[in-house]
């Protein structure tokens, strides 16, 4: 029997709580147990990809950097609520680009942009969803 996906869902800003750290830690943790794991950037947790983050000014590490070794721990998707990014005046230019390889070391994009049915759909399908 395959083992059940899960799902990591973000949907707060970066840095005024420890939400997105957390997160980004568990998913980590549990890719590199070999547990299928995908994370989802819903409402303003899409703020969590925005380029060009720096947070010394309040005395906080960027983390946000890590999202780029998302690809390098086999989490191939990283689900964006596009209705989420048009509505905070984002649109996907201004994200971060994560990619991952297939087994044949071929890079991929891992940002995947849905909305209305298609998002709720394609998160209806995971066994396992942990929400910050």
């Amino acid at each position: 029997m395959p083992e059940a996906s899960t799902l990591v869902t973000l949907r707060r800003a970066p840095y005024g709580r420890l939400d997105g750290q957390e997160a980004l830690d568990l998913a980590l943790v549990m890719a590199a147990f070999d547990r299928p794991v995908s994370l989802a950037l819903l409402g303003d947790g899409v703020y969590q990809l925005s380029r060009n983050q720096n947070s010394a000014n309040i005395g906080l590490k960027t983390y946000t950097r890590a999202f780029a070794a998302l690809g390098d721990f086999d989490i191939r998707e990283v689900i964006i609520d596009l209705d989420a990014l048009t509505a905070r005046g984002l649109d996907p230019s201004q994200l971060q680009s994560l990619e991952h390889e297939d087994d044949d070391f071929n890079a991929h994009e891992s940002l995947i942009f849905l909305q209305g049915k298609a998002l709720a759909d394609k998160l209806a399908g995971f066994a396992v969803q942990f929400g910050f």
